[in-house]
Order: structure tokens, then sequence, then C-alpha cells
């Protein structure tokens, strides 16, 4: 039996970086605590005498590894010592290919940036339609899999974040999608809401997986992923990770409820095999 992960394994090529921040609110920067942060990036820092420099009391600040406009603090940081900052690191290079060619999400529902592309085919009129591909970043694998199939987003600006009294929380804004939170109210493309699909009816009859053109999917855009290439990060090329039995899997014959899990633990409880 041969069975694949939906991931694939990466390498950061450098050890310097350029980290920008400021303390001040930032729609796509991550947002963290000094009280938490502080101390990562201190253990981090590569010149003498360099310090995070805060000027006020705000308990966050924002950071990322590309020189947004808003960040206009900088300090030289090892990204290799950190597992954290070293999955961060990855997500800013692979951002600044991917824009070019996606709608780029940072709000981090389930995954650290999603993907979005726009659909040839589209039944509602008014709205168009995308498929979105989640990106989530682990100490040494990216993994890929499809977050919506059908994410709706207005075609004309809506005012104040509302269709026809229905509320709706994320923008469609210079090539990102953006939480109201971090917005102004104003005039903005809209991703329809589930109370607005409600309302309105735009719901399509639910469609039953089929393992085989969903995989399909994923490797087309895994390909596209690592055609291009990236500042200070490698991505492998040689497929999808393959799972190894007994390592990453275990075989029990049909009529057996117990599950084998690792070390030699048994539960009847996947959840709560997988605690141990």
């Amino acid at each position: 039996m041969k069975l694949l992960s939906n991931g694939f394994e990466y390498k950061i090529t450098t050890e310097k970086a350029t980290l920008y921040y400021s303390e001040q609110e930032h729609s796509l920067a991550k947002k963290v605590t000094k009280e938490k942060y502080s101390n990562i990036i201190k253990d981090i820092l590569i010149n003498d005498g360099e310090s995070l420099n805060f000027e006020s009391e705000n308990k966050h600040f924002y950071y990322a590894f590309a020189p947004l406009d808003g960040l206009e603090k900088n300090l030289k940081v090892n990204v290799t010592k950190n597992k954290t900052i070293k999955r961060e690191f990855a997500k800013w290079k692979l951002y600044e290919v991917l824009k070019a060619h996606f709608i780029i999400d940072f709000t981090k529902y389930g995954s650290d940036l999603s993907l979005y592309r726009k659909n040839a085919k589209n039944q509602w009129t008014g709205w168009d339609s995308y498929s979105s591909y989640n990106v989530i970043i682990r100490d040494w694998e990216i993994h890929l899999s499809i977050g919506s199939r059908n994410t709706l987003i207005s075609q004309q600006p809506l005012e104040n974040f509302a269709y026809k009294e229905q509320p709706v929380y994320k923008a469609f804004v210079n090539g990102h999608i953006i939480h109201r939170e971090n917005l102004q109210n104003g005039n903005y493309l809209c991703l329809a809401s589930q109370e607005v699909r409600i309302h309105e009816r735009l719901i399509s009859k639910p469609q039953f997986p089929n393992y085989s053109m969903y995989f399909d999917e994923i490797k087309k855009v895994y390909e596209e992923i690592i055609s291009f290439e990236y500042e200070s990060l490698l991505l492998m090329k040689d497929g999808f990770t393959r799972l190894q039995e007994h390592k990453d899997y275990f075989s029990v014959t049909r009529s057996y409820n117990v599950m084998l899990f690792k070390n030699g633990q048994t539960n009847i409880n996947a959840s709560n095999g997988i605690k141990k």
C-alpha cells in the first residue's frame, strides 16, 4: 500500500536575515506580544548592541521578513536558532514570490497563509467565485490542502462591511484578503459571509469528495509553487512525502477495533491514542 501526505520538505539556505517591525497596527505583518517575543528576538540578534526599540506602552508589535510599508524599524537576526522564527521566515519568502500569482490571505483560520485563485466558472450574479488553498508551515515540511472551491467575492464594492444589512468580515484589498478589524470603514470588495450566503441563497449543492480529483488538484498547485525561485528558501521537488508503515501509520485487520499507535500503545479511540 502506498500512502502520501500532502506535504513536501523545505530548507532555509541562510542564517542571517532582516526583521522589519513596528508598534503601529499593520494589516499584513504578524501581530505578537512584546512580553513573549522580546526574549525570543533578543536570543536571535546578530549584532551586539542592537535591540528592539519600543516607544509606546502598547502590548503588541508587528513584524515581517519583508520590507512592508509601515514597518519602519529593522534588526539583523539569525532565523535558524528558533523554530517559530524559522517557520515565519519561510512564510514571508513564499509570500514575496506567490503574491504575484495568487491572492494572499494572512487571516490565520487554520493555516499560515491561504492562496486564492479565480475560478473559470461561476453561477452567482454579482459575485466572483474563487478556490483557496491552505498552506501550513511546519519545522521541515510545508503542507497544502484545499480550503474552499467556492469562496465568493463581490464584483462591486460594499459599503461599511455589509450586504443588504447582512455583515461581512473580510475584504479584498490590493491583492490581499484582510479582516475588517484591520481596516477602516469604507467601500471594499468583500467576501460573502455565511450570513450573506444564507440570506441570498448563495449555497451550492454539497459534493461528495473525490479523493483522486482532490489529490490531482493539490498536486497541480504544488507543482506551480515549486516552479518558482525563492530567496533563501529551497523547496524540495521530489513530490509529496511518502508515509512509512509502522512509523507514520499502522495496519490492523478489518474486524479489529483496537488501533495501534507509536511506542506500541493501543486504544479504541483514535484521538486518545494519538495523545499518548
